[in-house]
């Protein structure tokens, strides 16, 4: 393609002996398989996902009339360029647009301020390393520690917490210098914060070190220091204890806050398994009465799943059962053990196509009227979201 591009810009300018005329047209028969792979090599990618979500949330006893109704239509494109010598270099770029909304009214189910359109700058890094044995990645990034599947009290460097009844991580990037050094089977990393750090004293310095647990897991050891702030401490592991994959994370933040968890893979037939997952959480900063909770909507600084002392769940994932090839099925069942509140969620999420998802969810509110999981009155929501990757 490159020399059809001269030779129709030069009109083949090139005489007989000439190295370019050679090149692609003497004895050699072409370019060199250098020449070809630098002139075929796709340096850049540029791609992303486009979302179409309807959500409605039913809310007192009354008719449908008195629910609330959203469409976020998000837009996520990325630009990945790998070069040579393994640099790389990653830009995302995330928007979010709902017509539903009004700016600067407060959503009733979170108390936070409504915004008809967001735009963020999700990740902008450069990955590069020192003679392969030092690996460093610059600029905004997304990161997440814990062994915990839905929790993770041990995520120090997030102030944003994740809404795992997504499949993906929403959250936006922090901007940090990080320096990863393997160590045989094991990792350390070295982290530089700078978030709002105009001044060296303001750069949050994070150390985590994970070692493999003879084969069967894993076991972390992290912390997160900052002038002026509580350090921070956690450990976390995960392992293989017979047929069951336990795990378990533990934090101090001047408050202690740990997870403890168990999974297990059952087959059911030939090439079909469903997995069972049950988690506990104990929130040493959420709190033990509904009374406060009314402080926390007002700001504006709600965290859903993040809001009281104790909090359980229960899973089940149903991966593509029987001749259902193009469909998985999960459910939540999310239990607030302060107020006695719950969630049960079922989603299928169904592959149309190769680039084309269709994700239906329906979750029933039920418990303490005053609980977090009946906010607003909630009773129960449902959601269709069409998913294309381009």
């Amino acid at each position: 393609m490159l020399l059809a591009t001269v030779a129709s810009a030069e009109e083949f300018p090139f005489k007989s002996g000439d190295a370019e005329f050679e090149k692609g047209f003497g004895d050699k028969k072409g370019l060199t398989q250098a020449d070809k792979d630098f002139v075929e090599a796709d340096r850049l990618k540029i791609g992303g996902t486009l979302w179409n979500e309807a959500t409605f949330a039913q809310v007192g006893t009354g008719t449908a009339a008195n629910g609330y109704f959203f469409n976020p239509n998000s837009l996520w494109v990325y630009f990945d360029a790998r070069l040579k010598g393994d640099v790389r270099g990653v830009m995302k770029f995330k928007t979010i647009f709902d017509p539903t909304l009004t700016d600067g009214a407060t959503n009733p189910l979170t108390g936070s301020t409504s915004r008809r359109t967001q735009t963020d700058l999700e990740e902008l890094k450069i990955l590069f390393s020192a003679n392969k044995k030092v690996f460093f990645t610059i600029g905004k990034q997304k990161i997440k520690w814990g062994a915990g599947k839905f929790w993770n009290p041990t995520d120090f460097l997030n102030s944003d917490r994740r809404n795992f009844l997504y499949s993906t991580d929403l959250r936006s990037g922090i901007s940090q210098v990080k320096t990863h050094v393997p160590l045989g089977a094991s990792n350390l990393y070295m982290i530089q914060g700078l978030d709002q750090a105009d001044k060296i004293d303001k750069v949050r310095h994070s150390l985590r070190a994970e070692v493999p647990l003879g084969g069967k897991g894993e076991i972390s050891a992290s912390t997160s220091f900052k002038k002026e702030s509580h350090p921070r401490y956690g450990i976390d592991v995960s392992s293989a204890v017979g047929d069951f994959d336990v795990y378990g994370e533990a934090a101090y933040v001047g408050t202690s806050s740990w997870v403890l968890g168990v999974s297990y893979d059952a087959v059911y037939a030939e090439s079909d398994t469903i997995t069972f997952g049950l988690e506990y959480f104990e929130n040493g900063a959420g709190y033990s009465s509904t009374s406060d909770y009314t402080a926390v909507f007002t700001s504006g600084a709600y965290q859903p799943f993040y809001l009281s002392r104790r909090y359980g769940m229960f899973m089940v994932y149903l991966p593509k059962p029987g001749n259902w090839n193009h469909t998985t099925f999960t459910i939540f069942n999310l239990l607030n053990l302060s107020d006695y509140s719950a969630l049960t969620r079922v989603e299928a999420l169904f592959t149309a196509m190769d680039d084309l998802s269709i994700n239906v969810a329906v979750g029933a509110h039920y418990g303490n009227g005053d609980g977090e999981f009946k906010i607003g009155g909630q009773n129960l929501d449902a959601s269709v979201r069409l998913m294309l990757d381009f």
